[in-house]
């Protein structure tokens, strides 16, 4: 799609719309351009993903300028990349394990522990936005066997931490700090905070931070 009146035209693009979360403190200066909304210490920004024409994917992140010529709001983007989003880019929850043996082609002995798992899109870039789709925290649990802590393991993805009692959330908020110093581009940071959905008597999607900022 090269077509600028295409690519300015709301009505065909909302189709394309997904969410993507980012890290807000890490952001703030790039935020004040764009339409986002808070998730805690993250924001949710939107991006269109555009087909190149040659297989490969182009995408484009909507800044304030584009979205007031699209004659949109930041509700109507919201409202909109939780609609198209999951169909444009489903979730994907896989073990830890699984996920390594993907990218390492290596089997890797993980047992001795709750299983770990790994939740992101199909193509593994920017996939830590699927934790604001409707369904990811029922899905999630359903896959953890009930509550669960959200470690941000980046841009990418995030890492879901059945709540069966063997973790303490302290040593999953020092483990999350050391990664992010040591292992992720600072460009691709989320937080250093770690989340925790209680699934009985919770809504869907609303997870609380164990440490408020």
């Amino acid at each position: 799609m090269d077509n600028y009146s295409q690519l300015t035209n709301y009505s065909i693009m909302k189709e394309r719309l997904v969410p993507e979360v980012v890290g807000y403190r890490a952001n703030a200066a790039e935020l004040k351009d764009m339409p986002y909304r808070r998730l805690h210490d993250m924001a949710i920004v939107y991006r269109f993903l555009i087909e190149s024409g040659d297989d490969s994917i182009a995408t484009m992140r909507i800044n304030n300028r584009l979205m007031e010529y699209m004659g949109v709001s930041e509700e109507e983007l919201y409202a909109d990349a939780l609609e198209y989003g999951p169909k444009i880019r489903p979730m994907e929850i896989m073990s830890l394990a699984d996920m390594l043996k993907d990218l390492t082609n290596m089997s890797l002995d993980m047992s001795g522990g709750a299983p770990l798992f790994v939740a992101t899109v199909e193509s593994r870039v920017r996939g830590a936005g699927i934790i604001v789709y409707e369904d990811f925290c029922k899905a999630a649990a359903d896959v953890c066997g009930g509550s669960f802590y959200l470690l941000p393991s980046s841009i990418h993805e995030v890492i879901l931490v059945p709540d069966t009692g063997e973790w303490d959330a302290e040593v999953l908020l020092s483990m999350v700090s050391e990664i992010n110093a040591t292992l992720v581009a600072e460009n691709e940071r989320l937080t250093d905070n770690v989340y925790h959905y209680p699934a009985q008597n919770t809504p869907c999607n609303r997870f609380e931070a164990v440490v408020s900022f």
